[in-house]
């Protein structure tokens, strides 16, 4: 009903009727200011033919008819005394036919019926005329996957449909439908009894989503989102429960995560998978709180993560494995969240064990046996104590000492042979004392002072720096030597490789190169990947490997692959003034702004 139509019925309160009117005959009552507000007749006391209805300035509200007191016939509104704006038809008293409202210049905006008072069957509501030519257009909507017409082609003047609604008895009953201001249908559904029922669809304003809900007796039992994301759920009383699932947008429209509610909260187990459909991620659910096993995996479906959770927070063993789940990389224990008890790492190049090989894991080759790399206590999330590092062979190869996760106390580090090759004492993070460097026959090679060390060193970690310098000072090479190399591979060659034009260079060619890959920017994974290679004697780059990865960020993994392996020529290093093979690892850090 139209707002000035409010007038009608307002003027009914202040209406002062005239003294001791008959109650048969005609009828009159007046406004404060002396004007007619009701004008009608009454036979026997009842109202009779036709009534009127004004306004303070005597324009015409309303007009209806009466026959022995009930309302018989049209029933008509007015704005400003000329301007039809609703009507309707009575029979005894009751609505029962059709229903209308007008604009100003005769328009109707909404036609419906009524039957015993009720709306009965279907009612529409209609847009103003439109005042120009609109032409028909239509696109393709890639994430709600259908083509869709823009606009209708309308000729002037010409009205469309914004709204139909079916009743039965008084209560929305049958299709229900709504059309925006371009005449595209927004929303669709269907009614029983006046509660929603069955499957209703809308469209968000950019028609870039399009939304589909279940009702049953008009409550919500299902939900769907199709667009930039495809997500699908049940409901109980208004809440989550039942299966939760949630599609990729990309090519393929594959699922992406599934799991259970229960009563709003998430129960039980829920998977994750990436762009191309592998399954990358598994976790528990108790009650609305991380519980039991988290499992993360490769492209092949190996284990790369394996880990525990309680009440949310990690809890017992956290382990990462090398490629195809058959040795660790390294392992924690977790205690309310935080590191928590004995550390280990292990080697990810492994001894092999002829006596241990078993063809069916790897046919036509040996078994590689992991071999233990370092060891050491957390606590409260810290290093705390003694950290032993081992050779692939069992070897010792270094000791280190921790407070609260910096270096302090001893560190120690070993030639092949099990003769201390360096010694350096740390003093909360700090070097303290002098380095000491021994030859591998046992003999003192020589004392170093602190500002000797430090005016040498390039590297932020003080072992790093001390472990390069010293292998420096002693020309040692790496354990690892290349057949066919008469250098070897080298470490710690006395000139270090360099990318062309220096370090600043390097990383402007990293940030111009670099591609942050799809997937992991949709589901916001970041960190840094460790990669290593090798640098040639001409320079070139090659067996570029991941050292260390992110997990879940296979993506990230192959970006940076890629970008390195895409280098140019490095200066390479040098030992006593002859190229050598070098060993390079680089870090590349994916962050998401």
């Amino acid at each position: 009903m139209l707002n000035r139509l409010i007038s009608v019925f307002l003027f009914l309160a202040i209406a002062v009727p005239l003294s001791a009117q008959p109650r048969n005959g005609r009828h009159k009552e007046q406004h404060p200011n002396g004007k007619t507000s009701v004008s009608g007749h009454f036979r026997k006391g009842l109202r009779s033919g036709k009534w009127e209805y004004y306004a303070e300035n005597g324009l015409l509200l309303r007009r209806e008819y009466y026959k022995q007191g009930k309302a018989q016939g049209w029933s008509r509104a007015f704005e400003d005394g000329k301007y039809l704006r609703t009507e309707t038809h009575y029979t005894d008293g009751k609505r029962d036919s059709i229903y209308r409202e007008f604009d100003r210049q005769g328009n109707v905006m909404l036609a419906g019926r009524y039957a015993g008072d009720m709306k009965q069957g279907t009612w529409t509501t209609y847009s103003s005329p439109s005042p120009d030519m609109i032409s028909r257009k239509s696109f393709y909507i890639p994430y709600v996957r259908f083509r869709f017409v823009y606009a209708h082609k309308l000729v002037k003047g010409r009205q469309l449909t914004l709204k139909t609604e079916n009743y039965l008895d008084g209560l929305l009953h049958g299709e229900y439908k709504q059309f925006n201001e371009t005449f595209n249908l927004v929303v669709s559904g269907q009614y029983e009894n006046g509660k929603r029922s069955g499957l209703f669809t809308e469209f968000s304003k950019d028609f870039t989503t399009r939304y589909e809900r279940t009702y049953r007796n008009d409550s919500l039992v299902k939900e769907a989102e199709f667009g930039r994301k495809h997500i699908e759920y049940e409901l109980r009383d208004g809440v989550k429960h039942g299966v939760y699932k949630e599609w990729s947008t990309y090519s393929g429209g594959h699922l992406k995560l599934q799991g259970q509610y229960v009563n709003g909260e998430r129960h039980g187990t829920f998977q994750e998978w990436n762009r191309t459909g592998k399954k990358w991620l598994e976790y528990n659910y108790v009650n609305g709180e991380l519980t039991g096993e988290r499992k993360e995996f490769d492209e092949n479906g190996w284990v790369t993560i394996h880990a525990f959770f309680k009440n949310g927070d990690y809890d017992s063993t956290y382990t990462t494995y090398y490629d195809k789940s058959l040795k660790h990389e390294e392992q924690w224990f977790c205690r309310d969240g935080k590191f928590e008890g004995t550390y280990f790492r292990w080697h990810e190049h492994v001894c092999i064990d002829k006596q241990a090989y078993q063809p069916e894991l790897y046919p036509g080759a040996l078994m590689g046996i992991p071999s233990l790399a370092e060891e050491g206590q957390y606590v409260n999330d810290k290093r705390e104590g003694k950290f032993t590092g081992y050779a692939c062979d069992g070897k010792l190869l270094y000791t280190a000492h921790y407070r609260s996760g910096t270096l302090d106390g001893l560190y120690e580090e070993y030639h092949a042979n099990g003769k201390i090759f360096i010694r350096q004492e740390f003093k909360t993070g700090q070097l303290a004392g002098t380095l000491k460097v021994w030859e591998p026959n046992g003999k003192l090679q020589k004392e170093y002072s602190i500002a000797e060390i430090k005016s040498n060193m390039v590297d932020q970690d003080p072992v790093a720096g001390i472990r390069r310098f010293a292998a420096r000072a002693s020309r040692r090479p790496d354990e690892v030597t290349d057949p066919g190399d008469e250098i070897g591979l080298m470490e710690f060659p006395e000139e270090q490789p360099s990318f062309p034009g220096g370090e600043s260079e390097m990383y402007k060619y990293l940030s111009q190169n670099i591609r942050y890959p799809a997937m992991e920017k949709e589901m916001g994974i970041q960190g840094t990947v460790y990669i290593k290679f090798i640098i040639g004697k001409d320079g070139s780059v090659s067996e570029v490997e991941v050292a260390r990865s992110v997990p879940g960020g296979t993506g990230l993994e192959k970006e940076a692959v890629r970008v390195i392996r895409s280098m140019p020529r490095w200066s390479p290093g040098k030992t006593n003034g002859r190229p050598v093979r070098t060993k390079y690892t680089l870090p590349i850090r994916f962050i998401l702004h």
